[in-house]
């Protein structure tokens, strides 16, 4: 690891068998701008304004204060332009906490002088909701909180009752009286499941150190193949049965509200805040009765469970009951739902279930169990063979095949598309996520069987779901597609917006149903100018997705920009029309895209160009 001098800010490299006594920084990330980096460290200009230097001066004040000569800052000691030192660091990141003197807690939005055991603002800082700093709270042996001008507020052993309170970890783990690795699966992901990151594919990478697991790091992969990359390696380490009870259902109370959907798809959950429900079940003991089997065998799990029959609905054939239980209430187990998908055959073999999309785990009483099948191993698919997918991904999607010699003869080239994994650029294929309407046959009091009937009858007259948004007494919410951004760049002109600033277009895309349990979807899009010299592409991923957004038409100073969908004859394909000759109004465009719906086949327009976007589902 690379560690700087306290005095000097010399950095050096050590071994681990070598590395001298350490301070190290627990933080969340500012301004970009204002972070040191090692490249300001190794060009000796480590004095530039802003939030990284307050950090700096307060680490190096502490450690020397406290006989420390060495300190290490992450911002200041990874070199994230090396991509193999930035994975290496990430897999080694919870033991160089772990192995620290001491940890500085520094928390930039709370003020000195507060009481940490009262203090509102201590309870609501953005540290307690970051994805890095959990493992930065649970690793190291001695964190102690400091506030925005460097008062001490308190150790993590004087204030970990509060800290039990604001992030629900138990007081024995923060403690290190229990050892953290005894904490079930589901225990450690419910105390991830509030906490978020700057890139999405770190929600799985900070949880390495907390399970003990090392891989690779794939930026631009997306946040859910990575979190099911964690899974996956998890369950080559552990046969804890828990890692599966995410949706979790908790007991009802009488006046608690239905629960939403789930997103995950497949036996493995999409993100953390699955388990947000999870962090009271524990592991059964087995070290006196048998080994739970838990593995994954040509993209399938294998496990072994009991079932249970359910009745509960059409979606679901039974309960798999999992070797594990709330804490506080031990004689329920978690079931989780599954669908048998295929039997043996006359050559033998085992069933096959599926875990039902938009499902939950529930909790299941040991005293009025009615088991129809002893315990056995259960083969489970990782998707749905009735939604449709791409490689790779968790949830349905929606491709957009575009052809480079059109675009080429438009001048008009793809420069990015965010997320990154939404773009194969050698096969010329654009995703987006497809929407999802699903109906949960296990919410208290249920859907009614007429609005049932409604909704799986397009003619029924029920307009606002018809019109894609369901009542706002549905206990079914609409489950909004995320959209795909593409900028475009008209290479035959330097656009500029009214700024001066250079403009490209910014395309968003996104698929809408035309009604609820319908696989019938149709593109949108909105379209608008966007600066080249910012990161404003990106920004708008941290953003809340509007689908009412409308703007159809775009003007980069040369060249107005809109698009037009028509199907492609037999597939989910669409057309798509580029105006660019003239500056047709939007009364023109209005008329070809009413002329375009009207026609099965359609074919271009005069005064415009097309090319296809093949929008296969």
């Amino acid at each position: 690891m690379r560690l700087l001098h306290a005095d000097t800010l010399e950095p050096r490299e050590f071994l681990d068998d070598h590395t001298p006594p350490y301070a190290i920084l627990s933080h969340t990330w500012g301004d970009d701008a204002e972070e040191l980096t090692l490249q300001d460290i190794l060009a000796g200009e480590p004095y530039k304004p802003g939030i990284g230097i307050e950090k700096l001066h307060g680490t190096r004040a502490l450690a020397k204060a406290q006989g420390l000569d060495w300190v290490w800052i992450d911002t200041c000691c990874i070199d994230k332009t090396n991509l193999v030192e930035l994975s290496e660091a990430i897999n080694s990141m919870c033991r160089w906490y772990q192995q620290a003197a001491v940890c500085y807690a520094y928390l930039w939005d709370v003020p000195g002088g507060i009481n940490a055991h009262s203090s509102q603002e201590f309870r609501n800082s953005r540290w307690f909701r970051r994805g890095w700093t959990l493992q930065e709270l649970i690793a190291p042996r001695r964190v102690v909180f400091y506030s925005t001008d460097w008062t001490r507020l308190g150790t993590k052993a004087q204030i970990a009752s509060v800290i039990e309170d604001i992030t629900r970890i138990p007081y024995a783990f923060l403690r290190g009286i229990a050892d953290v690795r005894s904490a079930s699966i589901a225990q450690r992901m419910s105390w991830a499941a509030k906490r978020e990151t700057k890139r999405k594919e770190d929600t799985a990478y900070c949880l390495l150190g907390l399970f003990g697991i090392t891989m690779p790091m794939i930026y631009g992969e997306g946040g859910e193949q990575a979190f099911f990359r964690l899974q996956e390696q998890i369950m080559k380490t552990t046969r804890d049965q828990s890692i599966l009870a995410w949706g979790l259902v908790p007991i009802p109370s009488g006046n608690d509200p239905p629960p939403r959907p789930s997103q995950s798809l497949g036996f493995l959950a999409a993100n953390p805040s699955e388990f947000a429900n999870s962090g009271d079940i524990v592991t059964n003991d087995t070290s006196s009765s048998y080994l739970d089997l838990l593995e994954i065998h040509g993209g399938d799990l294998r496990a072994s469970v009991s079932l249970l029959g359910c009745g509960e609905g059409q979606s679901v054939d039974l309960f798999a009951l999992l070797n594990c239980k709330p804490q506080r209430n031990p004689s329920y187990v978690v079931g989780i739902p599954l669908k048998k998908v295929a039997t043996p055959g006359p050559d033998g073999g085992s069933h096959q279930y599926l875990r039902p999309r938009g499902s939950h785990a529930r909790l299941r009483s040991t005293l009025k169990l009615s088991v129809i099948e002893g315990r056995s191993t259960v083969h489970i698919r990782n998707d749905d063979p009735q939604s449709r997918q791409v490689q790779g991904t968790g949830r349905r999607q929606c491709a957009f095949v575009y052809d480079e010699d059109d675009m080429a003869d438009l001048n008009l080239d793809i420069i990015e598309v965010l997320p990154q994994s939404a773009w194969d650029k050698e096969r010329a294929i654009v995703t987006c996520e497809a929407p999802e309407y699903r109906l949960d046959p296990f919410i208290p009091g249920g859907i009614s069987q007429r609005l049932q009937q409604q909704l799986l009858n397009p003619s029924a007259p029920y307009p606002p779901l018809l019109r894609g948004n369901p009542p706002a007494t549905s206990p079914n919410p609409l489950h909004l597609p995320k959209p795909t951004h593409v900028r475009l760049r008209h290479k035959a002109h330097t656009g500029q917006n009214s700024n001066g600033t250079p403009a490209d277009f910014h395309l968003t895309l996104w698929f809408k149903q035309r009604f609820p349990l319908s696989d019938y979807i149709e593109p949108a899009y909105a379209v608008d100018t966007i600066d080249r010299a910012t990161k404003a592409l990106a920004e708008l991923m941290e953003q809340p997705f509007d689908a009412t957004q409308n703007k159809k038409l775009a003007d980069n100073g040369h060249l107005k920009l809109g698009f037009d969908f028509s199907n492609v004859e037999g597939s989910h394909g669409f057309y798509i029309l580029v105006p660019n000759t003239g500056e047709p109004s939007q009364e023109t465009l209005d008329r070809k895209r009413e002329a375009l719906q009207r026609a099965m086949n359609r074919t271009v327009i005069n005064g415009g160009n097309s090319f296809k976007l093949a929008a296969g589902a």
